[in-house]
């Protein structure tokens, strides 16, 4: 994942900490792993999240061409 810099984004930085796991493979394997799958989990939020607003979308324009659904 790219960060871009802040010349790039026009803006002031942000306040934040980057945190790198490190050591033996073994050792921080877990970790990342149990990383991915609380990132996998947030994900699948936002990807119903997506498709209740696209449910919503079109909803309101069949409405809006009149018909009623």
């Amino acid at each position: 994942m790219a960060v871009q810099s802040d010349a790039q984004r026009g803006t002031r930085p942000a306040q934040a900490y980057k945190y790198v796991p490190f050591g033996l493979v073994a050792e921080v394997l877990p970790y990342l792993i149990r990383r991915a799958q609380e990132n996998s989990t947030v994900l699948g939020g936002v990807a119903q999240e997506k498709a209740l607003v696209a449910a919503e979308l079109g909803r309101r324009m069949r409405r809006s061409v009149g018909l009623r659904t």
